[in-house]
């Protein structure tokens, strides 16, 4: 390869031309069939006489040998070494039209020089070959040329001699470099390296610097472009919504393959069957995506068993195209017309294609596109390795914990003992739920353990609750969200699903003598048992009126839900008190509205008891 990419990158390469023999245009000259036999035949006969069956005329066929020497009627197409006896000959020198061949209404025909070649053909004793791709390689003699560099070179020279023609002059250095690298890597040369090149001065220079492009990463990505093109490769899947998919860890596999110089029959055989290898890596089954890159089709409406079959003739055809080098499309419909395949030939590679378990039409999920089953997790070995180190780190900190744990809870138990020491008790207080009102007009009903149950589902809404007592010293108020047979699924909130978000919380207190001396209330802390990690929708947000609110999770979990709100100072007036909690529902998710609230107040028995627990978020 080094010789040849040589000579081709130094000016040889640019004059070849297509490598035909001139002999069978002399009279005396050796036929050869492939060559110069087997074209005139196609051209001019096989569409009736060929591989169609249904096309066929007269029974005969000329592409095979058979064909050619079975007697018609008596009479052989092809009778070696006897042109006169041939019908073929009879038929083609005939002059009369209506048994003249081809026929005239064809529009096809042949000069004197294309019958006296048939002739020809059949008095050296009609030789038949098979179609050239199908003969078993064999090696030339090569020219002999002392100024060749390689037997490539000593075949072009040769036929540039016959044409009268000779090689170019060698290329300056400048360009030198430009070919071999976009040969080579398909990146243009940086001027620093085209200078080095130009004065490099020792006798390999050339060799070194082809060594060093095929080591370059960038030369596996070049030579994969063209393989991955024949693949059909692809990081989206095609169809419909063309959904993202995860195909680069075969693209690395091709990349990888041309930089370590794989065997082509490994290159091959893992692509069409690694996971089938004994003990495949993961590196065989991602070879095997070959198969998998057809396009995938996630659109609604359409018939999974047709994609089924769209995907199986897409493997096929691909498999054909680039490991045979033909064409086996014509086939899925009837024998192919041009090349030796038939039905049976492609329906028995379907029947081998076709038992992967796979669907053909997939659910329309960006996520889920990115692997569609069957799929393999998979880990570039670098990722791999910080993987597995932070594993081990994981498991270190989890051996310290566990280790530490007796020591923590002992800790904790001392610390809630000193907190209680200094806080005393809570008490909660008897408070009447004298009225509660929904800002969007639905009706809202007190029920017989203190709760209000809301009715309706609005958009967004606020809720009014309002609570009498004779309790001065307040500092705690309880937010209950009940579950509810009213909701939806049974759970905490009037939309369908269940779910509520709550986006503030307010509440003033109200001198029971005196309506007019209004005092708000307002928090220093909330704490609430579950909230709805997924946006950040912490209770504390509907302290402060952040958009996020407070999320109750209640398409997941259908569970009361249990919010307590600290108050910055005690409230309560002596005479008895109205204390008139607002609850918001406002999030930009429309309809989350909870279905049943319940309020409770409590007094601290300990001056400092609530400002102890604020320090405990």
């Amino acid at each position: 390869m080094l010789s040849y990419l040589r000579h081709a990158s130094r000016g040889i390469a640019p004059t070849v031309l297509v490598l035909t023999s001139l002999a069978a245009q002399h009279d005396g000259g050796a036929v050869d069939f492939n060559r110069d036999v087997r074209p005139l035949l196609s051209d001019r006969c096989f569409k009736c006489h060929g591989f169609d069956e249904a096309a066929r005329k007269a029974g005969l066929r000329l592409d095979v040998r058979e064909g050619q020497l079975a007697a018609i009627r008596g009479r052989r197409p092809v009778v070696p070494g006897d042109p006169d006896a041939s019908e073929l000959i009879a038929r083609i020198e005939s002059p009369d039209p209506k048994r003249r061949m081809p026929p005239p209404s064809s529009g096809l025909s042949l000069d004197p020089s294309e019958k006296a070649l048939l002739r020809r053909w059949i008095e050296q004793g009609a030789p038949f070959e098979r179609h050239w791709a199908f003969q078993p390689p064999r090696k030339p003699l090569v020219p002999a040329d002392a100024d060749a560099g390689s037997p490539i070179d000593a075949f072009i020279r040769a036929e540039l001699r016959a044409r009268g023609l000779s090689p170019a002059p060698e290329a300056d250095r400048a360009t030198l470099i430009r070919r071999v690298s976009l040969d080579l890597v398909g990146l243009p040369p940086t001027p620093e390296e085209v200078e080095a090149f130009v004065h490099d001065a020792r006798p390999d220079a050339y060799e070194r610097l082809v060594d060093r492009l095929l080591a370059s990463p960038h030369f596996g990505e070049r030579m994969a472009l063209v393989w991955l093109d024949a693949a059909r490769y692809a990081d989206t899947n095609g169809f419909h919504h063309d959904n993202v998919r995860t195909a680069w860890p075969y693209r690395d596999w091709v990349i990888r393959a041309f930089q370590e110089n794989v065997p082509y029959d490994r290159f091959a055989t893992e692509q069409l069957a690694g996971d089938l290898l004994p003990g495949a890596t993961d590196e065989q089954r991602i070879a095997t995506a070959f198969c998998r890159m057809h396009n995938i089709n996630d659109e609604g409406g359409a018939i999974d068993a047709e994609y089924r079959v769209e995907a199986v003739c897409d493997r096929i055809e691909t498999i054909a195209s680039t490991f045979l080098g033909l064409t086996f499309t014509c086939a899925r419909c009837h024998d192919h017309k041009y090349d030796p395949f038939t039905q049976e030939d492609y329906y028995s590679l379907y029947a081998l294609f076709g038992s992967v378990d796979e669907r053909g039409v997939y659910e329309y999920d960006f996520e889920r596109a990115r692997a569609y089953p069957p799929r393999i997790e998979y880990r570039d070995p670098e990722l791999r390795a910080r993987t597995e180190a932070a594993a081990a780190e994981v498991r270190a900190a989890e051996r310290a914990l566990s280790e530490a744990a007796p020591a923590i809870a002992l800790e904790c138990d001392r610390a809630e003992a000193a907190v209680r020491a200094r806080c005393g008790d809570v008490r909660w207080v008897d408070a009447t739920l004298t009225a509660a009102r929904a800002a969007s007009g639905a009706p809202m009903a007190i029920l017989a353990d203190g709760s209000a149950r809301a009715t309706g589902n609005p958009e967004r809404d606020v809720h009014v609750l309002e609570l009498t007592t004779d309790e001065v010293d307040l500092r705690f108020l309880r937010l209950d969200v009940l579950t509810d047979p009213s909701c939806g699924k049974g759970s905490v909130g009037l939309a369908s699903h269940g779910n509520a978000v709550i986006s503030a919380i307010r509440a003033e207190a109200i001198a029971r003598d005196d309506p007019a001396r209004v005092e708000p209330i307002p928090f220093a802390w909330a704490w609430a048992d579950h909230e709805q990690r997924n946006h950040d929708h912490d209770v504390h947000n509907a302290l402060f009126d952040d958009p996020g609110g407070w999320a109750l999770d209640g398409h997941r979990r259908v569970e009361p839900r249990v919010a307590l709100l600290v108050a910055e100072r005690p409230f309560g007036f002596a005479g008895g008190t109205t204390v008139r909690v607002t609850i918001e529902y406002a999030s930009r998710y429309t309809h989350h509205v909870a279905g049943r609230v319940r309020v409770q107040l409590a007094r601290q028995e300990h001056p400092r008891a609530a400002d102890v627990l604020a320090q405990f978020p």
